[in-house]
């Protein structure tokens, strides 16, 4: 069985540690790459260092320095090797300003962080399960 690739793109070392806990326990078979910033999951998505990334699926948090989550996003919609990689967002804010930008510049799926730990891990494995076991997505170009 072939893996699937996530990149989390996750400033916050605590939110890493439990998203990638919420990944691995979705019991599929999964290879975890971590950007700290937008700008460094930019370079690896599109390819600035030479190396690119193709990942399955992208977790996005929006509060991040350097680029923001909604920035990294309308970047990766405007470049067909990634405008069809499924994109969710997690992160913190709940405001509807911040939804509805979000989903005006592409994101698939917008959730957001549970203060309980238990259940932050519960929401990533059940988002995991879906968008790489349940999902069809389109065929890579």
């Amino acid at each position: 069985m072939n893996k699937k690739i996530v990149l989390l793109v996750e400033d916050n070392v605590d939110d890493e540690f439990f998203t990638c806990r919420g990944l691995n326990a979705s019991e599929v078979a999964l290879t975890i790459h971590v950007a700290r910033d937008g700008a460094e999951a930019l370079d690896m998505l599109l390819g600035t260092s030479g190396s690119i990334l193709h990942p399955d699926l992208i977790v996005l948090d929006n509060n991040m320095p350097k680029l923001n989550g909604i920035e990294v996003l309308e970047r990766l919609r405007q470049d067909a090797r990634t405008r069809f990689t499924p994109v969710v967002m997690l992160t913190s804010s709940t405001q509807p300003n911040d939804i509805a930008r979000a989903y005006q510049a592409g994101a698939n799926s917008y959730l957001s962080k549970p203060m309980d730990t238990k259940r932050m891990q519960e929401l990533v494995s059940d988002m995991t399960r879906y968008w790489l076991r349940d999902n069809h997505p389109p065929a890579k170009i």
